[in-house]
This record gives structure tokens, sequence and C-alpha cells, in this order.
């Protein structure tokens, strides 16, 4: 935050359904940190926005999140659009309607 102080804005964004929030959680923890689920690291995925939008390595934060949803959260329809290239400012118009994120803080 004290980065963005004066230079620019952070919105943070919530799903209602908490159990779904977990499961991405858990799932990129596994796919990204740990393989086991533990504190510690193991995976060590390169930067980088090339690569398919399945693949994991290179990857970048945005890409991670909408992996995240799309993958850990079962069949559930999580995710309604899953582009190529991830923009992290148009990340919550690529969930579907019913589990769209909502704003609960904006920091400027």
């Amino acid at each position: 935050m004290d980065y963005y102080d004066k230079r620019g804005w952070v919105k943070v964004y919530r799903l209602k359904d908490s159990s779904v929030a977990n499961a991405a959680a858990s799932w990129a923890d596994k796919n990204y940190y740990s393989t086991n689920g533990t504190s510690k690291q193991n995976i060590f995925p390169k930067y980088g926005m090339r690569g398919s939008r399945y693949s994991k390595n290179p990857t970048y934060c945005s890409k991670i999140v909408l992996q995240a949803y799309y993958f850990g959260t079962g069949n559930k329809p999580v995710v309604q659009v899953f582009p190529s290239l991830v923009t992290v400012y148009d990340l919550p118009n690529y969930f579907s309607k019913a589990y769209k994120p909502q704003q609960v803080k904006y920091f400027k």
C-alpha cells in the first residue's frame, strides 16, 4: 500500500461464496507454491506472459487468479470467459454472473 500511496489505487474484490474462494486458494497454493500444501515452497514458476492460458510456467499474477477459479472450483460455473491474455483490470468481468466478485475496498 505504501508504494501506491499518491501513485495510484488498489481495489479489493471478494466472492460471496467463501467455499469457492477457499477451493481456488487451495488449488493456487498446491499448483504455484507447495505441491504438499505446506509452508515450504517447492514450486518456482518463472514470470512471463507467453505460453497458453492453461500452462503454469511461465505465468503472471492475474493468470494465476483466473486459473485457480477455473481449475480449482470443480464443476461450478465460476469462470465465464477465459481469454488467452488475462488482464488484471478485467478480472471481475471474466466470472459468471452468479460468482462475480464484489468490490469490498478501494484504496486511493
